[in-house]
């Protein structure tokens, strides 16, 4: 299967709008994983074709306003499931998602002969062993496509030229405790590893949150993060001066079961050529088998 990965557009109308141009002339889906909103649940998604993409939720998307104020942001005020649901899914048909439940904001969608898996690694509590439990239920030996807000925070990534090595390494930008206030992160996660080991199933995940391009092959799953759409104080991610690639941030996927490619569309690859990324990944071979960048 293919589509393009977009994530953290946190309201920024014009590069969605040219992720979702883009994706239509393609004739892919979009995945989008999370922070969908600018800053906080109650603000509006409207400038999102979401009947038109694959989201999960992100943490911005799951904090109330109430929860942002000056001293600093608790992440544990959160909008219901209920609220999620409604906000970013049931209204919304179109995206062909099927929940556990009617209060779910997990999900799973078989494509292409792929099953896609849809994770809120923002759920807590409760509500959290109900996604695990149900996570156990829909991995199954389908080559399996895991889009997570946030990707496991217990991983060392290496210098690649997929990856901006300068943002990972600093501990003030990324942050390791993510899992500590969001314990679904590594819960989760662990269950996709744990199944692609025993089971031999080809397995990536995709991610974002980290507004910074990372890859790494974890337990023999690739990951990747995809940087944010929108432009902000990292600036990580090379910008031409021309329009053309200075307002998208996109991967374009393609993953079946034996491997995975991912092609940076946007920024970062000119259409001229004179700039292009790409990271290949071998289930047969069990390794990276192409980095290209710049």
């Amino acid at each position: 299967m293919r589509a393009l990965h977009i994530s953290d557009t946190h309201g920024y109308a014009a590069g969605t709008s040219d992720a979702m141009a883009l994706a239509a002339s393609m004739g892919v889906p979009v995945i989008h994983t999370g922070d969908m909103v600018p800053d906080y649940h109650q603000q509006s998604i409207d400038y999102l074709d979401m009947g038109k993409i694959l989201p999960v939720i992100g943490n911005h998307d799951a904090i109330n306003e109430s929860g942002t104020d000056p001293s600093g942001y608790n992440w544990h005020d959160k909008p219901s499931q209920k609220a999620l649901r409604k906000k970013f899914f049931d209204p919304f048909p179109a995206q062909g998602l099927t929940f556990p439940g009617s209060d779910a904001t997990w999900w799973h969608k078989d494509m292409e002969g792929c099953r896609v898996i849809g994770l809120d690694v923002t759920a807590l509590g409760a509500d959290l062993a109900n996604e695990v439990n149900w996570l156990g239920s829909v991995l199954n030996t389908m080559p399996t496509l895991v889009l997570a807000h946030i990707a496991p925070h217990n991983l060392a990534y290496s210098a690649n030229g997929f990856t901006y090595t300068a943002y990972f390494a600093n501990a003030d930008w990324y942050d390791p405790d993510v899992a500590q206030i969001y314990p679904g992160v590594d819960k989760l996660s662990d269950a996709v590893f744990r199944h692609a080991e025993l089971t031999g199933t080809p397995t990536a995940m995709l991610c974002g949150h980290e507004h910074a391009d990372g890859a790494i092959v974890h337990r023999g799953v690739p990951i990747i993060a995809v940087g944010s759409v929108i432009q902000d104080m990292f600036n990580n991610v090379f910008r031409s001066q021309e329009a053309v690639t200075s307002r998208l941030v996109a991967n374009l996927v393609t993953f079946d079961e034996t491997g995975l490619v991912v092609q940076r569309l946007g920024a970062d690859s000119r259409t001229t050529g004179s700039r292009a990324k790409m990271w290949a990944y071998s289930y047969a071979d069990s390794r990276v088998t192409a980095i290209m960048s710049r």
